[in-house]
């Protein structure tokens, strides 16, 4: 059996295995906290769906999130993509006390994530530029952090999901969740857009939040900045154009290995250009409306 066949899950393989506790992995630079923000409605946690945060307490559990890590990727995700994933996932089926999951893991196109991590740390009141916390030598290689999760004993299957496909919103990812983990009668709650910054936004940020001393100066500097000097509705978008035809260069033949191996239904260009990803978003409309 080739990997396609073993690691490619079709939609009717997670159908037939939907009673399977359903474990979410993500970090914040894939929306994990609004995906599961969009979750927290009243009747989340008797539905059988617990967050990356909270600890079960004896009910059934249907639908868990687990922490990838909760702090922003850096220097220290440069020759391996979250390098305590295993343990964290171990760690997560023991506090479960599941014997056996299926893994939904989130990815993003690697130029994006790191636009997203960066402007996640500058928005919490970091200093540093881009190149301090992504050297031009990093890989992060989504298709070597699946392998490592599905060694991990427990893991019956592992489903990569980019977040491309649902337009990157966190009520339709969350919606997805349901889906998979087969729970139904619970509504998603859109969560409001995060803020975004331009180039030029950044460098002030960058300026102020070397003066700034609690999180309440931190909150306001956000809000400044964030209405100021807005970045596209779209998102973060402020890497210079070679600097982010570098990236996708230097990922592309992680990101062929990617799709050939875990989303084999999906062309191996996804993550080459625009328009392969783009193409994404227009195939999940296509297939779930």
């Amino acid at each position: 059996m080739s990997d396609c066949d073993e690691r490619g899950t079709s939609e009717e393989h997670r159908a037939n295995n939907v009673q399977m506790t359903t474990l979410h992995l993500t970090m914040p630079a894939t929306a994990g906290r609004a995906v599961w923000a969009a979750l927290a409605g009243p009747d989340t946690r008797a539905a059988g769906a617990l967050g990356p945060d909270e600890v079960p307490d004896g009910r059934p559990v249907r639908l868990a999130g687990a922490w990838l890590r909760d702090t922003e990727l850096g220097v220290g995700d440069s020759e391996r993509l979250c390098p305590g994933a295993a343990e964290a996932v171990s760690a997560r089926l023991r506090a479960l006390g599941a014997s056996e999951v299926r893994v939904v893991l989130d990815v993003r196109r690697q130029d994006r994530l790191m636009e997203h991590a960066h402007l996640q740390l500058i928005q919490a009141g970091g200093t540093g530029e881009f190149a301090e916390q992504f050297p031009a030598s990093a890989v992060l290689d989504w298709a070597a952090l699946a392998e490592r999760v599905a060694a991990v004993p427990g893991v019956a299957e592992v489903v990569l999901r980019p977040v491309e496909e649902f337009g990157e919103r966190p009520v339709a990812l969350a919606a997805d969740l349901l889906r998979t983990a087969g729970i139904t009668g619970l509504t998603t709650e859109e969560a409001p857009a995060p803020l975004t910054y331009t180039a030029r936004g950044l460098v002030v940020a960058r300026a102020m939040n070397a003066h700034l001393v609690s999180e309440e100066e931190c909150a306001l500097a956000r809000e400044f900045v964030g209405d100021l000097l807005p970045g596209p509705s779209a998102g973060n978008l402020f890497l210079e154009p070679d600097a982010r035809s570098a990236i996708l260069s230097g990922h592309a033949e992680a990101n062929r290995k990617m799709f050939r191996t875990w989303l084999p239904d999906r062309p191996e260009d996804g993550y080459l250009t625009d328009q392969g990803t783009a193409a994404l978003a227009a195939r999940n409309e296509r297939e779930h409306g």
